[in-house]
């Protein structure tokens, strides 16, 4: 009798452990099912054990990747629990059955559970965050490009490591974000679909966000397309492919989601050029274009594309090419609401943004007359800046400065020795310039962290339809000369020697008219210099002046300007309402047939309410030579509600 009772349970042994092996299978989300948990420290996957139609199962396990889980289930009438996952951990699985048999039985069952997890992951402790204005400061990478930083051959794209390790090490190393992206010669619906998948299943709201974005690149040849933008907050991915990165700029303005871009690593070495046509500035973009990459070697290139027009906030720069471990750094910097996806590309988008050239751990935040970096400000003859700087690992700073967009170019225009790694600074300073942003040094006098811009006037609305006119009045003045001239449309500047007067009639703007923007819009025709450049401020014109007879001395006959060449308090507003870098000509591009712009909003806006102090604009120019700009096609877009 012992030997048949004994021969039996060996007979159901051998059946419940055949059948355990059916029922575990990976999660797929669907149906009821009892998870099996594999706990990792940082990496969690999910197994379900899947029970029979007509019986009741509970199973529960927990593991690191070196320990041993053990797991029981309960099954009636006949049932058995073995596990069979992916990572390597051990697990003893122990099933009570009652069949339907004369004698109860019970057989214990041991199953070995084998798994292959993601790449073994240790969180980096976290520094510490910084608060402003109910933002905190995030950290991560949001340049990142598989195929540049992730394979061995950047250009064949051949041993090439996982998406999965790429999120795996972002949060090993403590990013908060990573956007997954490639370039556009080497994208696919079916890559773009893949980097979707991965952004989506790495994403821990509150932890760590990864979402995708790609890189426009033009056609080949690679190094000949003025430069590159990244794009970010596509849903559907669309083949576009011009061989100048500014033909991108249509498709991208029609968008129907709120994509917007960055511009990459602008640069200029040998032959290769990627400054986008020296920054050319369209106003239709200027809303979608919203950050630009700083490499520090190369930091005038903020300065230019500021002074060209464009609103761009502040990034970090990247990796080098063929480094496989290409996420060491965390130089891209946001404040955000939270972390979430929507809430970083928000304040991406908004410009509250900071670069570093240290990894990760420290944030930079300017307020200019108490405007978050990002924004702007109707400001007076003077500024008041606050600047914060910490930085959480403890790493000392050596100086601190302001930097204003002048009517002469970009300038430190305050200052501070610094010796600590954390610090509030104040100061105030003479308004000469239209932006302003904040920058820290080390004592080897390198770049640590530098803020996006705060412009001091308004600015014209980003998502504003404007409408042009033409000017009513234009003329050129020149040193040294005091015969009126023709009412001349194509006129010339030159450094101090040589400026512009122009007008324009507002008088179908009924006061109360809200104006949402009013850009100036001068065409070039000609430039005397090919190396040198040439800014532009534009000033209101506090004095009337009669266009057949104004002069470098008088505004009309008989009345002198309280200083020659328009160049007194009584005549104009010695703040400008904008300044534009009109751009050199070089082999690499051309000068000619260029429109230049400058924002107007604030004064337009005054002019308006305000009828009778519409006197025009002077158009004053600076540079380092005696380099003349010739231009035509004076225009104002303007767009206005009406009361």
């Amino acid at each position: 009798m012992l030997l048949a009772l004994a021969f039996v349970l060996l007979v159901l042994q051998a059946v419940l452990t055949a059948r355990a092996a059916t029922f575990l299978r990976p999660a797929t989300g669907m149906g009821e099912a009892f998870p099996f948990q594999l706990s990792l420290p940082v990496v969690a996957q999910v197994f379900e054990l899947e029970p029979l139609p007509t019986e009741t199962a509970t199973a529960t396990a927990s593991a690191t990747a070196t320990e041993t889980a053990t797991a029981t289930a309960t099954l009636t009438p006949s049932a058995t629990a073995t596990a069979t996952p992916t990572p390597t951990v051990t697990a003893t699985a122990t099933a009570t059955a009652t069949p339907t048999v004369t004698a109860t039985a019970t057989a214990t069952a041991t199953a070995t559970l084998t798994a292959t997890p993601s790449p073994t992951v240790t969180s980096t402790p976290d520094p510490g965050r910084f608060q402003i204005d109910g933002l905190t400061s995030y950290w991560g990478d949001w340049a990142w490009q598989y195929g540049y930083a992730w394979c061995q051959d950047p250009d064949t794209r051949t041993n090439c490591k996982t998406l999965q390790e790429a999120t795996a090490k972002a949060r090993e190393q403590g990013y908060d974000f990573l956007n997954l992206a490639d370039d556009s010669i080497n994208m696919s619906p079916a890559f773009w679909t893949e980097l979707g998948s991965e952004a989506d299943a790495a994403t821990a709201s509150g932890r760590f966000v990864a979402f995708r974005g790609y890189e426009a690149t033009g056609n080949s040849p690679y190094y000949n397309t003025q430069g590159h933008i990244m794009i970010y907050g596509l849903d559907q991915y669309e083949v576009v492919g011009p061989s100048v990165i500014k033909d991108y700029y249509p498709w991208l303005v029609a968008r129907a989601e709120p994509a917007f871009a960055m511009m990459n690593h602008p640069s200029q070495f040998g032959s290769v050029n990627w400054e986008l046509n020296d920054f050319e500035y369209f106003p239709d973009v200027d809303d979608r274009m919203q950050l630009i990459q700083i490499d520090p070697a190369f930091l005038s290139e903020y300065a230019r594309a500021l002074e060209a027009g464009w609103h761009v906030g502040a990034s970090g720069w990247g990796y080098a090419r063929q480094d496989l471990l290409g996420l060491g750094n965390r130089k891209y910097g946001v404040f955000a609401t939270q972390l979430t996806r929507p809430a970083i590309l928000a304040g991406m988008a908004a410009r509250r943004t900071f670069g570093l050239d240290r990894n990760g751990g420290a944030a930079i935040t300017l307020k200019v007359d108490g405007q978050l970096m990002g924004g702007s400000v109707t400001a007076g003859e003077s500024v008041g800046a606050e600047v914060r700087f910490k930085d959480f690992l403890d790493r000392p700073i050596d100086q601190l400065e302001l930097v204003e967009g002048g009517s002469c170019g970009p300038r430190v225009v305050s200052s501070r020795s610094e010796t600590t790694s954390s610090t509030v600074w104040t100061t105030s300073v003479p308004r000469q310039g239209v932006w302003y942003y904040a920058r820290t040094l080390d004592s080897a006098g390198q770049l640590v962290a530098w803020s996006s811009p705060v412009w001091a006037t308004r600015q014209a609305a980003q998502t504003t339809t404007l409408v042009a006119r033409a000017a009513t009045a234009v003329r050129s003045i020149q040193e040294g000369n005091h015969n009126p001239t023709s009412n001349n449309y194509d006129f010339g500047i030159r450094h101090e020697s040589q400026k512009g007067l122009v007008r324009f009639d507002l008088n179908d703007l009924a006061p109360g008219s809200s104006v949402r923007g009013a850009l100036l819009s001068l065409r070039s025709l000609s430039r005397s210099d090919q190396t040198n450049d040439l800014w532009i401020g534009a000033y209101e014109v506090l004095r009337p002046w009669e266009p057949a007879q104004v002069t470098w001395y008088q505004a009309r006959q008989g009345e002198a300007w309280q200083g020659a060449g328009v160049s007194d308090a009584a005549d104009r507003r010695l703040l400008p309402e904008d300044i534009t870098r009109t751009r050199k000509q070089d082999s690499a591009r051309t000068n000619t047939g260029i429109t230049f712009y400058w924002d107007l909003t604030e004064l337009v806006q005054r002019w308006v309410d305000a009828p009778a102090s519409n006197n025009g604009l002077l158009l004053v120019g600076c540079s380092n030579s005696m380099v003349q700009q010739v231009f035509s096609d004076v225009r104002l877009h303007l767009d206005v509600a009406h009361p």
